[in-house]
């Protein structure tokens, strides 16, 4: 704390100067009176103090300047609210009294002298002494947060920080242009009106709160008056918010009884009316279950937060009968509000459901697909793309059915239900829309018919990662692997079509011969079979027709992928004997010994047509005499 100089008595200084002209006649010269030469000031506050001039006796005329100079301390001066530069006259209008405005930039003493300079250019100069306090005090008013309910009351944590002792008169306007809301500031209980002014004697001491009347932003500007002169302003903006308040619904996603542990939709819908808000919802069960709501499964009573808009939750009931729900929405008013909404679920217990083990790779048009499994004779329906397919017989085990006939070819969803509730279900089964015939699928039949004849190995493969796939779905489990320790172009594998028993009937050969008959497979049969190669390796397929008439297949690197080929069999070998088709497979001789030929092979069927729909090529044109 500084101590400075005072003065408690007003000084009235009065300068007289005599000149004389060049004829030695004396000239009056001009007085002035200053208010004060010794000032009480505070640091970037503006202090003014008055002065006249006269001259024989009355209020002089004319023009004059003033200049002034810090001696001692630093600050600047204002004259008829203009800023002037130190050591720079500037003219002065004449009044019966003057004023100056000083405003100091450091604490203590600061010296100023005053330069007065007429027309003549006769110059008087003046002391000025002002003792410089620090700053008067600050003022804060700064609440916790800016928005308020209407009814609420916020506590505007208003302080001041003083460095002289004063006491401070508080006044507040509204400024209506940037306000839209109504509220009233209270100041120790009482309400406090715009332009009203308090005297704060302990400022400390006061409770300033500000109580939320209706919506939309109060904006205020807060003036502060020292006792000592200084004056300090702050605005302040709070929004007062509406009373929030809401909706709350809940309905059930279907109507019909659910099986006990079964989880059933419930949508919820909260929408805020009136202002914004948080929520917790909670509810009860008459029963016994439990709702999982976000992915987080939630008991009776537990709290769970809810957010506007639109969501789902889960409930599945434990025990069968009623299950009453009561939902409760509160918000987080200080006076919450509370909105319930029920609904009654029907659990009843759960039906026996047929379940498929063993789906069909494949089913052809007319001809019955087999399902087997266990309880597949309490099958109600299947259900193929919509479309409710013929059963024709069930058992405990399997059930048989046929496909839609409005079906096209391709890849379809098919459903097993018991009643209402779906059993099994499988996605990809393929479906060829026309005559079909499968010889190997190697899922079903193995290698008995495939004759090894110095083969380093015949293997059947399970591994479905390794399948080939119609459109991404993996066919079977399993295929036929040929591998090769020489290099040779004469036959190590036979595969005989004419050996199985894939037709009906004891002449398997008499079968065969009906591939080519104009009146099945639309005069259009069409080997099919998958296909995969390594890189750099380029075994021999063959097929016959008998024992020497044959082709063979010029396209054999794959790139290990799974190629699906297609073969239209009718005049694809002129005069050879179809009943005795059969294929042979060589490694080939046409690169180095230390390589392993191998080769592998999937689903050897004929159909009407090519299944372009399963990614089938037609490679009839690919193949050679022999």
């Amino acid at each position: 704390m500084y101590k400075f100089l005072s003065l408690t008595v007003l000084l009235l200084l009065i300068i007289t100067a005599c000149k004389s002209d060049d004829d030695g006649n004396s000239i009056e010269q001009f007085k002035v009176e200053f208010e004060k030469t010794i000032i009480e000031s505070f640091l970037d506050t503006s202090t003014s103090t008055s002065f006249k001039i006269t001259l024989g006796g009355t209020i002089a005329t004319g023009s004059y300047q003033l200049k002034y100079r810090n001696t001692k301390g630093s600050g600047y001066y204002y004259v008829d609210s203009e800023k002037i530069e130190e050591d720079e006259f500037v003219d002065l209008v004449i009044e019966p009294k003057n004023t100056i405005e000083y405003v100091a930039t450091t604490i203590g003493v600061n010296n100023v002298t005053i330069t007065i300079q007429d027309k003549e250019g006769r110059e008087q100069d003046f002391s000025l002494v002002y003792n410089v306090n620090d700053t008067a005090f600050s003022f804060s008013i700064e609440p916790d947060q800016i928005t308020i309910y209407e009814g609420e009351r916020l506590d505007l944590n208003f302080s001041i920080s003083e460095i002289s002792n004063a006491n401070y008169d508080i006044s507040y306007v509204v400024d209506n242009s940037n306000t839209t809301g109504l509220g009233n500031f209270i100041v120790d209980g009482d309400v406090f009106l715009p332009e009203e002014v308090k005297t704060l004697v302990d400022s400390n001491e006061v409770i300033f709160n500000f109580e939320g009347v209706s919506g939309g932003d109060v904006t205020v500007l807060f003036t502060i008056t020292s006792s000592l002169g200084v004056v300090l302003e702050k605005s302040l903006t709070i929004e007062v918010l509406e009373i929030p308040d809401f909706s709350f619904t809940s309905q059930l996603s279907i109507t019909d009884e659910v099986e006990v542990n079964t989880a059933t939709v419930i949508n919820f819908e909260l929408i805020e009316t009136v202002g914004t808000s948080e929520y917790i919802m909670t509810y009860v069960t008459s029963s016994q279950g439990s709702l999982e709501y976000n992915d987080k499964v939630y008991q009776s009573g537990d709290e769970i937060i809810i957010v506007p808009g639109a969501s789902t939750g889960q409930y599945t009931g434990a025990l069968k009968g009623d299950h009453d729900l009561e939902f409760t929405v509160i918000n987080a008013n200080n006076i919450p509000i509370k909105k319930t909404t029920s609904i009654t679920l029907t659990f009843v217990d759960t039906p026996i459901l047929p379940e498929v083990i063993a789906w069909p790779n494949v089913i052809s048009k007319d001809v019955p697909g087999i399902l087997i499994g266990e309880n597949l004779n309490l099958t109600t329906k299947i259900v193929v793309e919509g479309i409710e397919a013929v059963i024709i017989e069930k058992e405990l085990n399997s059930v048989e059915f046929l496909f839609p006939s409005s079906l096209p070819t391709g890849l379809y969803t098919v459903l097993v239900y018991n009643g209402d509730s779906i059993g099994s279900s499988k996605e990809g089964v393929a479906y060829i829309d026309g005559e079909y015939v499968e010889f190997f699928d190697f899922d079903e039949y193995s290698t008995e018919y495939v004759r090894n004849i110095d083969a380093e190995s015949i293997n059947t493969i399970d591994d479905i990662s390794e399948q080939p796939t119609i459109q991404g779905v993996p066919f079977g489990n399993t295929f036929l692997n040929l591998k090769y320790n020489d290099l040779t172009l004469n036959s190590r594998a036979y595969l005989y079509v004419y050996e199985t028993t894939i037709f009906p009937g004891s002449n398997n050969q008499d079968q065969l011969s009906n591939l080519l008959d104009p009146d099945k497979f639309n005069n259009n049969p069409v080997l099919h079979f998958w296909m995969r190669t390594r890189s750099g390796e380029n075994p021999r397929f063959k097929i016959y027709y008998g024992s020497s008439d044959r082709r063979e297949f010029s396209i054999r690197e794959t790139n290990n992928e799974w190629v699906l080929v297609a073969v239209k069999l009718k005049d694809f070998i002129i005069g050879g004997d179809i009943e005795e088709l059969h294929f042979r497979f060589s490694p080939g001789s046409d690169i180095g010994p230390s390589l392993i030929k191998s080769v592998d092979y999937d689903w050897f069927i004929v159909t009407d047509k090519v299944l372009t729909e399963f990614g089938a090529i037609d490679y009839t044109d690919d193949w050679r005499d022999q």
